[in-house]
């Protein structure tokens, strides 16, 4: 939240700076400004749903799993023992 707040203050001074040497500039900074909080809208919604995804994979389930696949042999039972490899 912080970083949005210290862009946001800056984006609007620049373009304050630029509204006072040419008052057309208002004309694309409203548009842009629209644009500019609909996408900060959906980047919050999608990484909020990102986290919770990747809070679901980190559960003991999914390590236990992971684990479990990990330690399982590459090779058919026994075909080591009768030389197939």
């Amino acid at each position: 939240m912080f970083d949005f707040l210290q862009i946001s203050l800056q984006v609007s001074s620049v373009v304050i700076v630029a509204a006072v040497v040419n008052p057309w500039i208002f004309i694309l900074a409203v548009p842009l400004f629209c644009a500019y909080f609909m996408v900060r809208r959906y980047y919050v919604q999608t990484s909020r749903s990102v986290k919770r995804l990747e809070g679901t994979t980190r559960s003991p389930v999914f390590s236990y799993l992971s684990a479990t696949l990990q330690g399982l042999p590459g090779h058919a039972h026994g075909a080591e023992a009768h030389g197939r490899v």
